[in-house]
């Protein structure tokens, strides 16, 4: 079994109204490369920061968060490694406002492959011809969620880590999403960790994770 992330004896404080609160203590967590993983349980917040603490965005207080055997924190140019290895998709955006989704992931002077490449995914995700000439700032919220988590998957992360808090679609909307999603993160042979009070993901995931008070234990 190879493993894509695995915590050892993380312990994550954050501090709320003056007061530390302990999300995790001494949590140790084993996620095998290539399948689907979903994260479940605890709240919205334990649930994002254990996808933060894993992409690298934020520390955890003590322990240690290895990404297949590496320690993002003790490699020299860390955030390379973050852009090659991790893609880390939530309702925050960073996508320019301005542009469409084509020229956000075709880039400015792709090449035919690359041309060929967006328009399959953007097919894949079932992108009208509109929806790819309009500017993100213009686009409905689902349609600016499904924008980044494409410039995502462009990106080719091995590692996909997705918090759906928020989620901006309507359940059956959704459930297409998620189908199209997990089929290709499985013909790709990418690893992805789901973050969602969703019990459709159930279904769909490889292994089942759910956070439990302060640690992370399997579901199935």
């Amino acid at each position: 079994m190879t493993l894509a992330v695995e915590w050892k004896a993380v312990t994550k404080k954050m501090k709320q109204d003056n007061e530390w609160r302990t999300l995790f203590k001494e949590a140790d967590w084993k996620v095998e490369e290539k399948h689907v993983h979903h994260l479940s349980g605890g709240n919205a917040v334990q649930r994002s920061e254990a996808l933060r603490m894993t992409g690298a965005l934020i520390p955890c207080s003590r322990g240690e968060i290895l990404i297949w055997q590496q320690d993002p924190d003790l490699i020299s140019n860390r955030k390379n490694f973050r852009s090659k290895t991790i893609g880390y998709v939530n309702q925050e955006g960073s996508l320019v406002p301005e542009w469409s989704i084509y020229q956000a992931a075709a880039g400015a002077d792709p090449d035919a492959n690359k041309i060929e490449e967006v328009n399959t995914l953007l097919d894949h995700f079932r992108f009208t011809l509109s929806e790819r000439q309009t500017a993100m700032e213009d686009l409905s919220p689902a349609a600016e969620w499904k924008a980044s988590l494409v410039i995502t998957l462009l990106n080719d992360p091995p590692l996909i880590l997705l918090d759906d808090a928020g989620f901006p679609f309507p359940d059956e909307e959704k459930k297409e999403v998620y189908d199209i999603l997990c089929e290709y993160i499985r013909r790709k042979e990418k690893t992805l960790i789901a973050a969602s009070d969703d019990t459709y993901w159930e279904m769909k995931a490889d292994k089942l994770w759910m956070i439990d008070e302060q640690s992370i234990i399997s579901n199935q």
